[in-house]
């Protein structure tokens, strides 16, 4: 009986004791933060400390974890926010203090939702400047990276007429997918896609039809690394709060599914928006609004798939 119950004990002691002493993993790429797991939890770098009553939002990595943009909004007048671009890059020492990217700024507009091309040769971003309006009706702007040098902002014609381009964000063929409230949507704002001609210029600009869209709110589009699914934001009813994140699969005939919800806990009571994944597709990004102020959080994503039966 002894035996039985020493080997019972063994048993246990080698299940139990190697999980009490697993060590958490460590991302130096991610300012050595513990990776996420199947649940978010709150992306706290320390470069996005000491902002005060600013903002963090939007938070980008440079697919050679060398470059990190956020966008920073001050929303103390929450009908006329001031938002800016801001930049960290990662040396010898690990990541600097980050600052305002002036080599994207135009001095008197705002600037906000930076967003890297999949070779990192190129980042997206919106602004109000022109041939924008003050404060919403924003247009889609480049900047290449050249020698580790970011280039002087180029206008992306998307789209000249008053309704805005938000969240430009970049496919693998120079096509941009973005929200707006263009003419022929099918609610408040829908989902577009914007592609190139032979002559490499944005003459076919695509609803992304009524699979996606609703008579309500639809906006910021993201693609995973394979471009078989699409990741945005909606407030039609039936989620589980105010916005919430969805998902879309393309199907065997290349077209956009019925979009899923992603459910608790990456959505909740609240807004949830803005999800967009890390260059390796591993990690989820999205954003909160607690006590008024936007939270971003993150989660392993495939983990979190797995936990929660969408895969």
């Amino acid at each position: 009986m002894k035996k039985y119950v020493l080997s019972f004990v063994v048993l246990v002691y080698c299940i139990l004791v190697p999980n009490l002493y697993a060590q958490a993993e460590v991302l130096p790429e991610y300012f050595g933060l513990e990776a996420p797991g199947a649940d978010p939890v709150r992306f706290t770098p320390h470069v996005l400390n000491d902002l005060g009553d600013l903002v963090p939002t939007n938070p980008e990595m440079s697919p050679d974890y060398q470059h990190f943009f956020f966008s920073l909004v001050d929303s103390k007048n929450p009908d006329s926010p001031v938002m800016t671009i801001m930049y960290s890059h990662r040396g010898k020492n690990g990541w600097s203090k980050p600052v305002e990217a002036d080599f994207l700024k135009q001095k008197g507009f705002n600037m906000a939702e930076p967003f890297f091309s999949r070779d990192g040769k190129k980042l997206y971003f919106q602004s109000n400047r022109p041939p924008g309006k003050p404060i919403w009706n924003v247009k889609a702007f480049v900047s290449e990276l050249k020698n580790g040098q970011f280039s002087k902002p180029e206008y992306v014609p998307i789209n000249d007429e008053d309704q805005g381009v938000w969240y430009p964000f970049p496919a693998k063929d120079g096509s941009i997918y973005f929200s707006s409230n263009l003419k022929d949507r099918v609610g408040r704002t829908d989902l577009y896609k914007a592609s190139k001609d032979s002559n490499g210029k944005y003459t076919k600009i695509s609803n992304l039809g009524s699979v996606l869209n609703t008579e309500h709110t639809e906006w910021d589009p993201y693609l995973n690394n394979e471009e078989n699914r699409l990741i945005f934001v909606s407030d039609k009813p039936g989620g589980f709060g105010k916005v919430d994140v969805y998902m879309s699969e393309l199907d065997e005939n290349k077209q956009w599914s019925k979009a899923i919800n992603l459910g608790k806990p990456i959505n909740s009571e609240l807004y949830d928006t803005a999800a967009k994944l890390s260059p390796d597709g591993r990690f989820l990004f999205f954003q909160r609004i607690i006590n008024n102020k936007e939270v971003i959080f993150w989660v392993d994503f495939n983990l979190y798939l797995k936990k929660y039966a969408f895969l």
